[in-house]
Protein backbone atom coordinates (compact mmCIF):
# COMPACT_ATOMS: atom_id res chain seq x y z
CA UNK A 1 0.00 0.00 0.00
CA UNK A 2 2.40 2.20 0.90
CA UNK A 3 4.86 1.78 -2.47
CA UNK A 4 1.44 2.08 -4.50
CA UNK A 5 0.91 5.52 -3.00
CA UNK A 6 4.49 6.61 -3.05
CA UNK A 7 4.31 5.07 -7.08
CA UNK A 8 1.15 7.33 -7.20
CA UNK A 9 2.77 10.60 -5.73
CA UNK A 10 5.97 10.18 -8.04
CA UNK A 11 3.50 9.98 -11.36
CA UNK A 12 1.53 13.27 -10.03
CA UNK A 13 4.92 15.28 -9.79
CA UNK A 14 6.05 13.76 -13.16
CA UNK A 15 2.70 15.08 -14.63
CA UNK A 16 3.32 18.29 -13.13
CA UNK A 17 6.61 18.97 -14.13
CA UNK A 18 6.04 17.65 -17.74
CA UNK A 19 3.07 20.03 -17.92
CA UNK A 20 4.57 23.15 -16.13
CA UNK A 21 7.75 22.36 -18.87
CA UNK A 22 5.32 22.30 -21.78
CA UNK A 23 3.92 25.47 -20.71
CA UNK A 24 6.96 27.09 -20.51
CA UNK A 25 8.03 26.31 -23.76
CA UNK A 26 4.92 27.52 -25.26
CA UNK A 27 5.38 30.31 -23.45
CA UNK A 28 9.08 31.10 -24.82
CA UNK A 29 7.71 30.04 -28.24
CA UNK A 30 4.99 32.95 -28.26
CA UNK A 31 7.32 35.65 -26.47
CA UNK A 32 10.24 34.68 -29.16
CA UNK A 33 8.36 35.42 -32.37
CA UNK A 34 9.24 38.80 -33.49
CA UNK A 35 6.58 40.54 -35.75
CA UNK A 36 7.61 42.90 -37.90
CA UNK A 37 5.89 45.60 -38.74
CA UNK A 38 6.99 48.41 -40.86
CA UNK A 39 6.20 51.78 -41.19
CA UNK A 40 4.77 53.53 -44.40
CA UNK A 41 6.38 56.17 -45.39
CA UNK A 42 4.24 59.65 -45.45
CA UNK A 43 2.83 60.36 -49.04
CA UNK A 44 4.28 63.20 -50.95
CA UNK A 45 0.61 65.84 -51.06
CA UNK A 46 -0.76 65.92 -54.62
CA UNK A 47 -1.53 68.84 -55.86
CA UNK A 48 -3.73 69.82 -58.45
CA UNK A 49 -1.53 72.47 -60.09
CA UNK A 50 1.81 72.84 -60.70
CA UNK A 51 2.18 75.40 -58.23
CA UNK A 52 -0.23 74.39 -55.85
CA UNK A 53 2.17 73.80 -53.11
CA UNK A 54 3.29 77.14 -52.93
CA UNK A 55 -0.32 78.43 -51.57
CA UNK A 56 0.21 78.79 -48.00
CA UNK A 57 3.88 78.53 -47.66
CA UNK A 58 7.04 80.40 -48.01
CA UNK A 59 9.29 79.97 -50.78
CA UNK A 60 12.49 80.48 -51.77
CA UNK A 61 14.83 81.64 -54.78
CA UNK A 62 18.40 82.27 -55.76
CA UNK A 63 19.10 84.58 -58.60
CA UNK A 64 21.59 85.79 -61.33
CA UNK A 65 21.62 89.46 -62.35
CA UNK A 66 22.95 91.33 -65.31
CA UNK A 67 22.21 94.46 -66.30
CA UNK A 68 23.14 98.01 -67.86
CA UNK A 69 22.68 101.97 -67.22
CA UNK A 70 21.99 104.90 -69.60
CA UNK A 71 25.91 105.39 -69.11
CA UNK A 72 26.86 101.88 -70.46
CA UNK A 73 28.03 100.53 -67.11
CA UNK A 74 27.63 97.32 -66.16
CA UNK A 75 25.19 95.77 -63.68
CA UNK A 76 25.71 92.29 -61.96
CA UNK A 77 24.88 90.55 -58.81
CA UNK A 78 23.44 87.59 -57.04
CA UNK A 79 20.10 87.31 -55.64
CA UNK A 80 18.48 86.03 -52.58
CA UNK A 81 14.70 85.88 -51.92
CA UNK A 82 11.52 84.40 -49.82
CA UNK A 83 8.52 84.86 -51.02
CA UNK A 84 5.25 83.92 -49.44
CA UNK A 85 1.98 82.72 -52.12
CA UNK A 86 -1.67 84.01 -50.27
CA UNK A 87 -3.62 82.73 -53.09
CA UNK A 88 -3.15 81.71 -57.07
CA UNK A 89 -3.00 85.25 -57.77
CA UNK A 90 -1.43 87.08 -55.10
CA UNK A 91 2.16 86.73 -53.50
CA UNK A 92 4.56 88.93 -51.70
CA UNK A 93 8.09 88.74 -49.92
CA UNK A 94 11.61 90.20 -49.21
CA UNK A 95 15.29 89.25 -50.37
CA UNK A 96 18.75 90.77 -51.26
CA UNK A 97 20.73 91.39 -54.27
CA UNK A 98 24.29 91.96 -53.86
CA UNK A 99 26.80 93.24 -56.21
CA UNK A 100 28.31 95.83 -58.35
CA UNK A 101 26.55 98.54 -59.34
CA UNK A 102 27.57 102.44 -60.06
CA UNK A 103 25.08 103.84 -56.84
CA UNK A 104 26.78 102.28 -54.72
CA UNK A 105 29.43 103.72 -52.65
CA UNK A 106 32.98 104.66 -53.59
CA UNK A 107 35.99 102.99 -52.35
CA UNK A 108 36.79 100.66 -50.21
CA UNK A 109 34.04 99.32 -51.78
CA UNK A 110 34.22 100.55 -55.19
CA UNK A 111 31.19 100.67 -56.14
CA UNK A 112 30.26 96.77 -55.05
CA UNK A 113 27.04 97.10 -52.15
CA UNK A 114 23.66 95.31 -51.64
CA UNK A 115 20.28 96.29 -51.76
CA UNK A 116 17.60 95.18 -49.09
CA UNK A 117 14.07 95.20 -50.58
CA UNK A 118 10.43 93.73 -50.49
CA UNK A 119 8.29 92.82 -53.43
CA UNK A 120 4.07 92.41 -54.20
CA UNK A 121 3.75 90.42 -57.06
CA UNK A 122 0.59 89.36 -59.37
CA UNK A 123 0.30 85.87 -61.14
CA UNK A 124 -2.75 87.00 -63.67
CA UNK A 125 -2.83 83.49 -65.71
CA UNK A 126 -2.55 81.42 -62.29
CA UNK A 127 -6.62 81.12 -62.46
CA UNK A 128 -7.31 81.17 -66.26
CA UNK A 129 -4.40 78.56 -67.00
CA UNK A 130 -3.93 76.41 -64.05
CA UNK A 131 -2.58 73.51 -65.44
CA UNK A 132 0.03 74.90 -67.45
CA UNK A 133 3.60 75.34 -66.66
CA UNK A 134 4.51 78.23 -67.54
CA UNK A 135 3.08 81.16 -65.41
CA UNK A 136 4.12 84.81 -65.64
CA UNK A 137 4.03 87.49 -63.37
CA UNK A 138 4.21 91.31 -62.74
CA UNK A 139 6.14 92.49 -59.68
CA UNK A 140 7.05 95.65 -58.19
CA UNK A 141 10.33 95.87 -55.62
CA UNK A 142 10.93 98.95 -53.52
CA UNK A 143 14.74 99.14 -51.62
CA UNK A 144 16.88 101.02 -50.63
CA UNK A 145 20.78 101.66 -51.37
CA UNK A 146 23.54 100.36 -48.70
CA UNK A 147 26.23 102.28 -49.08
CA UNK A 148 24.66 105.05 -51.38
CA UNK A 149 27.18 107.08 -53.50
CA UNK A 150 28.29 109.98 -52.14
CA UNK A 151 31.59 112.00 -52.59
CA UNK A 152 32.26 115.41 -51.35
CA UNK A 153 34.83 117.97 -51.25
CA UNK A 154 35.31 121.31 -49.92
CA UNK A 155 34.22 122.53 -53.87
CA UNK A 156 32.51 119.84 -55.22
CA UNK A 157 29.53 116.96 -54.08
CA UNK A 158 28.03 114.39 -56.32
CA UNK A 159 25.90 111.77 -54.89
CA UNK A 160 22.55 109.64 -55.64
CA UNK A 161 19.84 111.44 -54.24
CA UNK A 162 17.54 108.50 -54.65
CA UNK A 163 17.24 106.87 -50.95
CA UNK A 164 13.93 104.47 -52.16
CA UNK A 165 14.64 102.51 -55.40
CA UNK A 166 11.53 101.08 -57.53
CA UNK A 167 11.89 98.33 -59.67
CA UNK A 168 8.73 97.12 -61.63
CA UNK A 169 9.39 93.33 -63.17
CA UNK A 170 8.11 91.21 -65.64
CA UNK A 171 8.57 87.54 -65.33
CA UNK A 172 7.94 83.68 -65.85
CA UNK A 173 7.65 81.08 -63.81
CA UNK A 174 8.41 77.48 -65.26
CA UNK A 175 7.50 74.40 -63.30
CA UNK A 176 9.50 71.58 -64.56
CA UNK A 177 7.91 68.93 -62.46
CA UNK A 178 10.87 68.69 -59.97
CA UNK A 179 12.05 72.13 -59.77
CA UNK A 180 10.78 75.91 -60.71
CA UNK A 181 12.92 77.89 -63.06
CA UNK A 182 12.45 81.02 -64.05
CA UNK A 183 13.46 84.34 -65.78
CA UNK A 184 12.61 88.18 -65.80
CA UNK A 185 13.46 91.46 -66.94
CA UNK A 186 13.41 94.88 -64.84
CA UNK A 187 14.55 98.22 -65.30
CA UNK A 188 14.72 101.17 -62.69
CA UNK A 189 15.92 104.75 -61.94
CA UNK A 190 17.74 106.96 -59.48
CA UNK A 191 18.61 110.44 -59.53
CA UNK A 192 21.86 111.55 -59.24
CA UNK A 193 23.64 115.04 -58.82
CA UNK A 194 26.40 117.41 -59.00
CA UNK A 195 27.47 121.02 -57.18
CA UNK A 196 30.14 122.53 -57.65
CA UNK A 197 31.52 126.21 -56.39
CA UNK A 198 34.91 128.59 -57.46
CA UNK A 199 35.90 131.97 -56.40
CA UNK A 200 36.13 134.04 -59.75
CA UNK A 201 39.18 136.75 -58.56
CA UNK A 202 37.81 139.21 -61.04
CA UNK A 203 34.47 139.85 -59.61
CA UNK A 204 35.63 138.65 -56.35
CA UNK A 205 32.56 136.59 -55.98
CA UNK A 206 31.73 133.23 -55.76
CA UNK A 207 29.75 130.90 -58.32
CA UNK A 208 28.57 127.45 -57.86
CA UNK A 209 26.64 125.26 -60.46
CA UNK A 210 24.23 122.48 -59.32
CA UNK A 211 23.14 119.82 -61.95
CA UNK A 212 20.69 116.71 -61.44
CA UNK A 213 19.38 114.59 -63.69
CA UNK A 214 17.95 110.61 -64.08
CA UNK A 215 19.91 107.47 -64.72
CA UNK A 216 17.60 104.40 -66.46
CA UNK A 217 18.96 100.96 -65.85
CA UNK A 218 17.83 97.64 -67.09
CA UNK A 219 18.63 94.23 -66.17
CA UNK A 220 17.77 90.40 -66.69
CA UNK A 221 17.00 88.04 -64.33
CA UNK A 222 17.43 84.13 -64.35
CA UNK A 223 16.97 81.69 -61.18
CA UNK A 224 15.61 78.72 -59.47
CA UNK A 225 12.98 78.47 -56.62
CA UNK A 226 12.91 75.62 -54.35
Amino acid sequence: MKRAILTFIFFIGFATLLSGQVVRSGVVRRTTNVVKVEEKKPEKPVYSTPYGHEIGHFTHSAAIILGYDDYGDEIFGLEYSAQYRFSPLFSAGGGIWAGWWWPFGILPLHHFGFEPRINGKVHPLAEKFPQSPFQPYAALWIGTLVPRYENKTSNYEQSIDSYVIFTPEIGCDWYTGGRTLFAAISFNWYKESEWSAYYDSWSGEYHDSFNDWTIVNFMLKAGIRF
